[in-house]
């Protein structure tokens, strides 16, 4: 099942196996659940398998369908926070980069925002750090530098952390 899903999200084939696989009914859903959850594939495999919900258990669909909306959520309140984050830099004039999920995000995933991102990922000039540190910690985001020192993480890892503590919910990260 999950190779047929993978053809039909990357191949965009017609579904025929995955329907199949489906109606064979010899699925250990759990085991599928705890897999698409351990990879953090769960909103890719709702938008593959969404028409099928009458061969799905609801438990099961429901896990889905609220793994697919959780997602969408949180990616559109990390789009909002990327944009002011942008906002912000370039009243400033330090230009930057969305890199890695934040620019797939708005490029290959804007139809849906269904893939799962942890962080907002930007890329800064090297002269432009410091500046950029400080409107992120007016923007009420914290450095984190896991107990090591700045020059640690500006000299052999070239990021820096920063997270946004939000009352009740998962902080933001941007990187």
């Amino acid at each position: 099942l999950i190779q047929s899903v993978c053809r039909k999200i990357v191949y965009n084939e017609d579904g025929g196996a995955v329907r199949s696989y489906l109606e064979k009914g010899s699925i250990d859903w759990q085991s599928l659940k705890d897999l698409l959850f351990y990879h953090d594939v769960v909103p890719l495999f709702y938008l593959a398998l969404k028409d099928y919900e009458g061969l799905i258990p609801q438990p099961v669909y429901q896990y889905f369908t609220a793994g697919y909306y959780r997602t969408i959520a949180d990616n559109l309140g990390k789009d909002k926070e990327y944009h002011d984050i942008y906002c912000l830099f370039e009243e400033e004039g330090i230009p930057l980069v969305p890199i890695k999920g934040m620019a797939l995000l708005n490029d290959i995933y804007k139809e849906s925002f269904a893939r799962p991102m942890t962080d907002i990922d930007i890329l800064v000039r090297e002269a432009d750090i410091v500046k950029a540190c400080h409107i992120l910690r007016d923007m009420g985001y914290e450095k984190d530098l896991l107990g090591l020192k700045e020059s640690y993480w500006l000299e052999k890892q070239c990021h820096l952390e920063f997270f946004k503590r939000r009352n009740g919910e998962r902080p933001r990260m941007v990187e």
